[in-house]
């Protein structure tokens, strides 16, 4: 039911205008605060900011100051410093992050560092399987990766100090993860198995991730059977995937700048809903 003006015109005393009334009376009596489940999942969770006026919609840090992007995403001034619980002065944007280079979701290729290789997904329908190709950028021509002719392959990411891609595999009737992985050499086509849990990596096509200390990088990505997000530092030499947090009833995504990693500090940094959220790792 929805009713302008209530209270006149003749609706002065029903259940629409009563309610309206104590709702107005409610307003009234306090400052009304967002209060998080976080807070009470993660003790010491604490909200930095209450996105009213102005919301944030990333945040990063660089040389110990937290930055602050106010802007739709996409606006390169809208970054400020973050100061006494608010946006400060405009600072230009952080670093885009790590040199882990990956995939983009949308063309399904990736390009190595020197500019010789590209390694694409080929499809040849929805039906039926792909194939992954190495195209030469310098010479020309075009060579396949001896994979899995039954599964839809493609590459994730270029990882500079083993000099291999990471390629998954997944068979074109099931939905959802790969299941499986290599090791692509893109010098020798050479393809190695590897065993791992490799989610995280994928949801952050097209972004790159920041950087977490020596050969690592802060992933997320949002476990959606467990309604949680898990934070994953993964290093890019061993391979090694590490969970560092669960954030439950939590959706967010550090590849759309929704979370950034203190390590020194043991805090996470967390934006949602406009608002930012301060969020100790134990």
């Amino acid at each position: 039911m929805d009713m302008n003006n209530p209270g006149v015109h003749g609706t002065r005393g029903t259940v629409y205008d009563r309610l309206t009334r104590r709702f107005r009376a409610l307003t009234g009596t306090g400052n009304v605060i967002t209060r998080y489940d976080l807070e009470t999942a993660i003790p010491g969770t604490r909200v930095l900011f209450y996105g009213d006026k102005t919301t944030i919609h990333r945040v990063a840090m660089r040389e110990g100051t937290i930055l602050v992007d106010t802007g739709n995403g996409g606006d390169p001034g809208a970054w400020h410093a973050f100061r006494h619980g608010q946006p400060a002065e405009a600072v230009p944007p952080p670093d885009p992050g790590s040199a882990l280079s990956l995939a983009s979701a949308f063309s399904g290729s990736i390009k190595t560092p020197d500019g010789k290789w590209s390694i694409a997904e080929e499809r040849f329908g929805e039906q039926k399987p792909s194939r992954l190709a190495r195209v030469n950028e310098v010479r020309g021509g075009k060579d396949y990766f001896d994979l899995p002719a039954d599964h839809n392959l493609a590459p994730v990411a270029y990882l500079p100090l083993l000099k291999k891609i990471l390629v998954s595999g997944t068979l074109p009737d099931h939905w959802g993860e790969p299941d499986l992985y290599w090791l692509a050499d893109p010098e020798t086509l050479a393809c190695t198995p590897i065993h791992g849990d490799f989610r995280a990596v994928i949801e952050w096509r097209d972004t790159r991730a920041p950087s977490a200390g020596p050969n690592q990088v802060w992933l997320t990505w949002v476990d959606r059977d467990h309604d949680e997000t898990l934070v994953e530092s993964w290093n890019t030499e061993t391979l090694e995937m590490k969970i560092i947090a669960h954030l439950p009833e939590v959706q967010a995504n550090s590849a759309s700048g929704a979370v950034w990693v203190d390590a020194l500090a043991h805090k996470l940094y967390l934006v949602l809903n406009g608002d930012l959220l301060e969020v100790p790792l134990h």
